[in-house]
């Protein structure tokens, strides 16, 4: 975890700060590696503190090096300010995005304390995995593809929406799953156009595409893959032509994926595509993420992605056409960026018939 602390340090230096704090949760996991639901960290250039209360006391120690424990014995805010004194610290760094209102007005009371706002200081950081974040990746992968490879070949007509994603739930923890990374997503015939329908009770008809969208949580890292299959075959032309249409707009896009190209053209590559074979406006999400230790994190594939792709990053393709009333079509798979493009984390073949 030094390297980490170390990066943030930078971040102090250039903000001409002498300390950061961080209260949220995928962030002080990052940094410390504390597991608990309770953690406030605060890093200056010579210390590094986690802070908790009497139910994490013997957790961080065995999780935890580098950082000196400090108990929480009262509301967190007070021993927050206590802390803030004794290490005399006059500009605090904190993060924009997750201090709340009350938060902000306790930190400000305090005297001679300067307020530097932060964006993304730890998020940004995450976003580069290292290897041993690669390999957990990897793993949360295969048992959600393990769990969806077995369930495509157990589904039934007559099986509901929800029966179904039970199934899958139950597969994923028998697997190795510590839990799913979200609330799994199967939709099926007409609903299958609803890009994040959640499971009914309608039941699946041979000849209906059916759109599987799920995750798996593995120490604390995430996976995230899509299908789009159907029993015995399938009756629409249309949909049959934008799956194809959209795996296609996948792949192109995958093959743009490389370092130093901006979040936005890849995102255009797959939105270009699609929109050229005249369903540009059924497509109307963003075409990735990034996946750690949230299942939605920097950075962020889409017109409205600013950031640049760099080696290292892990983000999701999943370009989807959805027709209202008809159904839909989506195809995700997890990649990671290397030194000239991009390899699968997601290995599984996209196979749409499931033979009765």
């Amino acid at each position: 975890m030094s390297g980490r602390v170390d990066a943030i340090r930078e971040k102090l230096a250039e903000a001409d700060a002498e300390a950061f704090i961080c209260a949220s949760y995928p962030n002080y996991r990052f940094l410390s590696g504390f597991t608990g639901s309770l953690g406030v960290v605060i890093i200056s250039m010579n210390r590094a503190l986690i802070m908790s209360d009497f139910r994490y006391r013997t957790q961080i120690a065995q999780e935890v090096a580098g950082f000196d424990f400090v108990e929480i014995k009262g509301p967190p805010e007070a021993t927050v300010i206590e802390q803030i004194g004794a290490l005399k610290i006059s500009k605090l760094a904190f993060e924009s995005a997750h201090v709340t209102y009350r938060q902000y007005a306790q930190l400000k009371a305090v005297d001679a304390l300067e307020l530097i706002p932060t964006e993304n200081w730890v998020e940004d950081t995450r976003a580069i995995k290292d290897r041993a974040e690669i390999l957990l990746l990897e793993r949360a992968a295969s048992i959600a593809e393990a769990a969806l490879e077995l369930v495509s070949h157990e589904i039934r007509p007559g099986m509901t929406e929800q029966e179904v994603a039970n199934r899958i739930n139950a597969l994923l923890r028998s697997n190795g799953a510590r839990k799913e990374a979200f609330d799994l997503i199967v939709a099926s015939g007409p609903r299958s156009a609803m890009p994040h329908g959640a499971s009914s009770d309608r039941a699946i008809q041979v000849g209906e595409p059916i759109v599987i969208d799920i995750g798996a949580q593995f120490e604390g890292y995430h996976s995230d893959l899509t299908r789009t299959i159907w029993l015995d075959r399938i009756d629409s032309p249309q949909i049959a032509e934008v799956y194809e249409i959209v795996e296609a707009a996948q792949a192109s896009a995958i093959r743009a994926v490389k370092p130093d190209v901006k979040c936005g053209a890849i995102d255009a590559v797959a939105r270009d595509y699609i929109a050229q074979a005249g369903y540009g406006e059924l497509f109307g999400h963003g075409l990735g993420h990034g996946v750690g230790l949230e299942v939605h994190e920097a950075p962020t594939i889409s017109r409205l992605g600013k950031g640049t792709i760099k080696p290292g990053m892990v983000f999701t393709v999943e370009p989807g056409i959805y027709i209202p009333e008809v159904g839909g079509v989506r195809i995700e798979d997890m990649v990671m960026v290397t030194s000239d493009g991009c390899r699968r984390l997601t290995r599984s073949e996209h196979h749409p018939q499931i033979p009765l």
